[in-house]
């Protein structure tokens, strides 16, 4: 069985570009890309640096289960030299997160579906605004478009292709 996927890609650590691309790349190993977003540029989120984040998000069908594909995820983000802190939110060369998973709600100390902050972060929700506005958030039950009108996020937020 074929599963539709949103990922959210973020960088600002190194050539940010070709971060997301390389990324890209590499999910498309696993899964068949359906959508790319545009690039967009962000200041930090939850934490302070002087790096701005390129962030993208992605629609892939794969026939990966959640874990499997978290895995996947976190081997590419090794691979493009992600270094992970043990003090929460850090500048990053490479950040993936599965968004959404169909409309699966799962909730596991390694995975949480849809993932826990899409409503509070205008850098997540503008890309997956492009992707779908009309997804339905399975927990939440308000579309993309309806969650990104709500959020409350200050961030500035510029499409940079």
């Amino acid at each position: 069985m074929r599963n539709r996927v949103m990922i959210g890609l973020g960088s600002n650590l190194g050539n940010k570009k070709n971060n997301i691309v390389s990324a890209c790349q590499a999910i498309g190993h696993f899964g068949e890309m359906l959508q790319i977003s545009s690039l967009y540029e962000t200041a930090a989120w939850g934490f302070n640096s002087t790096n701005v984040f390129y962030n993208a998000c992605v629609e892939i069908e794969t026939e990966l289960d959640p874990q499997t594909l978290l895995a996947e995820l976190m081997t590419i983000e090794d691979n493009l030299g992600r270094e992970r802190s043990a003090v929460g939110y850090a500048d990053r060369k490479i950040d993936l997160d599965i968004l959404f998973f169909e409309d699966l709600i799962l909730e596991t100390s390694e995975l949480v579906i849809p993932h826990p902050r899409i409503a509070e972060r205008k850098f997540t929700l503008y890309p997956l605004n492009e992707l779908d506005s009309n997804f339905m958030h399975p927990k939440f039950k308000r579309t993309v478009n309806e969650l990104l009108n709500l959020c409350l996020d200050s961030t500035q937020i510029k499409r940079i292709d």
